[in-house]
């Protein structure tokens, strides 16, 4: 469980995740009192982490079976303590965030929030967690008076919250068309990270730096950011952003007219996404670092380098993934979901 959660955001989760399952399960058969409890919440844990991996191979069916099952057992568990099954809900939120249903998404963020308000005072980082969830619905609606209302309730003294507010008001600035001001956000959002534990949380940042200097022409700022980022995924481990920072890199290299870089690049990625069934993500960051965002930018190089034979080999690769994806499309299997809950408690 500890090697599974120490790679949350890493395909290698899943050489410890069926372990933690058999295990637990085994385990069960015998156990009563304060080692069922402990069990109980190992499992808990056990399908959180397993929304996680089902997401990020775009599951989301899958996913949100998983966190729900979290959910449930938290509730049962620790019925006085609502506020345990925060992350799950929160999951869920953005599961449905990232298959275009900001509405179904806000319904459980607010649900969230309201366990965390009433739960552990102390815990300010859960409740700025799901703050920003919100203003990230809000800021997508162009609603940004409201999103900064959310905001401020945050609790910045806090360096993790402190970090995703910084990166969440340059979004705003970003939407509202002031580049120069988002940018300098979007830096000083990374530059806190350095007061953390943990130089993950700068992917989120740069990430959208390098999008928003690509966005404006300034391709080798992009490149730089971009560079960082892969540099930060390789070293935390978090294959799905690493491939998403190389794709980004091959874009650059691309408008800069860089062709064999930009091919090394995107078949490193494509490579790499292959290996973990990356089809196409299933994340607020977008589907880059996904198969099919790197056969398509693959088959454009080849088309504008005069390479006709491996343009159309890409192309049929690409279409193949394309069927692939709209068999797994997340957000109508997210819906059938919701429709077979919903005619369950209708019938009960």
């Amino acid at each position: 469980d500890m090697l599974a959660s120490h790679w949350l955001v890493s395909a290698k989760a899943m050489r410890y995740l069926p372990y933690v399952d058999t295990l637990s399960r085994q385990l069960l058969d015998a156990a009563d009192g304060d080692q069922r409890r402990y069990l109980m919440t190992l499992r808990s844990k056990y399908h959180y982490l397993m929304g996680y991996q089902r997401k990020f191979c775009r599951d989301v069916p899958g996913a949100l079976g998983h966190f729900e099952r979290s959910w449930a057992i938290l509730d049962s568990l620790y019925p006085q303590e609502p506020s345990t099954a925060t992350n799950a809900i929160e999951a869920i939120g953005v599961l449905y965030e990232s298959v275009g249903e900001p509405g179904l998404a806000m319904r459980y963020y607010d649900t969230a929030l309201e366990r965390v308000l009433h739960g552990d005072p102390a815990d300010r980082e859960g409740e700025g967690s799901v703050r920003r969830h919100i203003a990230s619905v809000l800021i997508e609606r162009n609603e940004f008076l409201p999103a900064d209302s959310v905001l401020a309730g945050c609790d910045t003294s806090i360096i993790d919250v402190r970090i995703l507010v910084a990166a969440l008001h340059a979004r705003m600035l970003a939407r509202q068309g002031d580049t120069a001001r988002a940018e300098a956000e979007y830096l000083r959002a990374a530059d806190l990270v350095d007061l953390s534990p943990s130089e993950w949380g700068k992917l989120d940042p740069l990430v959208a730096l390098g999008r928003l200097r690509a966005a404006h022409g300034d391709q080798r700022g992009a490149l730089e950011a971009a560079t960082a980022c892969a540099g930060i995924a390789a070293r935390t481990g978090d294959e799905a952003a690493w491939c998403t920072a190389m794709i980004l890199l091959g874009k650059s290299r691309l408008a800069l007219g860089d062709l064999p870089g930009a091919e090394h690049d995107l078949r490193a990625a494509l490579d790499t996404a292959r290996a973990y069934g990356y089809h196409g993500l299933a994340r607020l960051t977008g589907d880059e670092g996904s198969m099919v965002t790197a056969a398509g930018l693959l088959r454009d190089i080849y088309l504008r380098d005069g390479r006709l034979r491996e343009a159309v080999a890409m192309t049929g690769y690409w279409s193949a993934l394309k069927d692939t994806l709209n068999q797994q499309d997340g957000r109508l299997g997210v819906l059938r979901h919701r429709m077979r809950l919903e005619a369950q408690e209708d019938s009960l």
